[in-house]
C-alpha cells in the first residue's frame, strides 16, 4: 500500500475502505438522535424521500417494493443506498424509527401500549420484545420508570422539505 492509502496491482486499482461508522466518511452515520433535518444534508435525496415517507406512514405496512418504487430505485438499489448513507438496512432503520416513535408516544401520552404499537405498526407482542431489547425495559416498565423520575420532555417531531412531503401523498 503507498503513503495515500491507494493499493494496486498491474491492473487493478482499488480505493481505500472506510468504515461508514467511522469519523473519516463522508456522511454521519445514523442514530436516533439525528433523524431527519438534524443529520448531514449530503445524504442522497432518494434516501430522504425514504426516510420521509417511512415516517409518515409509521402505522401501515410499508413494503420494501412499494418504498423503492415511490422513490424511483429499484429494493436493491434502495437497499445499497441505505447501507451506503446510513449504515443499516431499510427494514432496519424503519424498525428504528418505529421504536423510537412508541418511545416518544410512551413519554408524552397516556395511550396505552396496545394503542402506541397500533400507531406505529407493530402489535403489542412485537412492541414490548423489541422495545424491550433496543432501551432494556418493557414499555410499562420505561413509562412507570418516567413517572418515578424526572420526565423527559416530548420527542421533537420530523421535519423534512417541501419536495419530500409533496411525494408523501399515499397513492
Amino acid at each position: 500500500m503507498n503513503p495515500v492509502g491507494w493499493s494496486h496491482s498491474r491492473h487493478n486499482f482499488t480505493a481505500p475502505r472506510v468504515d461508514p461508522r467511522s469519523p473519516w466518511s463522508r456522511n454521519e452515520p445514523a442514530s436516533l438522535a439525528s433523524f431527519g433535518s438534524l443529520r448531514a444534508a449530503a445524504v442522497d435525496s432518494r434516501v430522504r424521500l425514504a426516510e420521509a415517507i417511512m415516517y409518515h406512514n409509521l402505522a401501515r405496512t410499508l413494503p420494501l417494493s412499494e418504498l423503492a418504487q415511490r422513490t424511483g430505485v429499484s429494493v436493491s438499489r434502495l437497499a445499497h443506498l441505505f447501507k451506503n448513507e446510513i449504515g443499516t438496512s431499510p427494514k432496519q432503520y424503519l424498525k428504528s424509527l418505529r421504536l423510537h416513535r412508541a418511545k416518544c408516544l410512551l413519554e408524552g401520552s397516556s395511550l396505552s401500549v396496545k394503542e402506541v404499537a397500533s400507531q406505529v405498526g407493530l402489535t403489542a407482542g412485537a412492541l414490548i420484545r423489541d422495545f424491550r431489547r433496543a432501551y432494556g425495559a418493557s414499555p410499562g416498565r420505561h413509562r412507570h420508570g418516567l413517572r418515578a423520575s424526572v420526565t423527559t420532555g416530548l420527542c421533537p417531531e420530523q421535519t423534512f422539505s417541501s419536495a419530500d412531503a409533496a411525494e408523501l401523498a399515499y397513492r
